[in-house]
């Protein structure tokens, strides 16, 4: 039976064969991190490194001190790939949203990777456009999709890749709101009108998604 490696769940190591699959983890450092633990800042930018489990969420502060949220991120994502070409200090924070552990490499190590793996540079630039790609789409959703088809989109998305159809939000509604450019007041009252309207069932932070084709239909209109 094949072995797992740390390195196949980063879509730039995905290609290589077994032997530098291998050679990738020798220099992995495997960390744990518990809920609420900054994993990376712009102090302590320790590296890329792939969630092997968990979740985490990534954020900006902005001027005011306001945190503004980027991403939240899970198992096989991808985080800091920026600081393995670049000295330049990268404004963004991370914290994780439940007990997580992560597989890190460092810049030196992953440098010398490169030297032998040139092609995983051009798999790293798709990598990145993915990643503007992600950013674009999410400004331009809140830029022009109203609230209800933001917050429909946004429980589906945790829905289709959690493949359950119950889950928790892991953000507080501030953080939700501020990710779909609403009010906490807003997320608040349109839950509970999907609720009414059988489309999910709430407990606390627990979601349910009853429906997912109606759910669907403000997506599609």
């Amino acid at each position: 039976m094949k072995k797992k490696y740390c390195a196949e769940q980063v879509p730039i190591f995905r290609h290589l064969d077994e032997e530098s699959l291998k050679k990738i983890d020798a220099v992995l450092t495997h960390r744990n991190f518990d809920k609420g633990e900054n994993i990376f800042s712009p102090i302590n930018q320790i590296g890329m490194f792939v969630i092997e489990k968990g979740k985490v969420k990534e954020y900006q502060l902005t001027n005011s001190g306001k945190e503004q949220l980027l991403r939240v991120l899970q198992s096989g994502d991808v985080v800091g790939q920026n600081t393995l070409f670049s000295d330049e200090i990268q404004e963004t924070y991370v914290n994780a949203l439940e007990k997580t552990s992560i597989c890190l490499i460092k810049k030196d190590d992953f440098k010398k990777i490169m030297m032998e793996n040139p092609t995983i540079a051009i798999n790293l630039l798709k990598e990145f456009s993915n990643k503007l790609v992600e950013t674009e789409k999410q400004s331009l959703s809140n830029s022009y999709e109203d609230v209800n088809t933001r917050i429909a989109s946004y429980l589906l998305n945790i829905y289709h890749s959690s493949n359950q159809e119950e889950f928790d939000l892991d953000l507080s509604s501030k953080e939700l709101a501020n990710y779909l450019a609403t009010t906490p007041e807003t997320i608040s009252r349109k839950l509970k009108e999907f609720e009414d309207l059988s489309y999910i069932e709430k407990n606390n932070k627990k979601i349910k998604i009853l429906d997912v084709e109606k759910l669907n239909e403000y997506i599609d209109n």
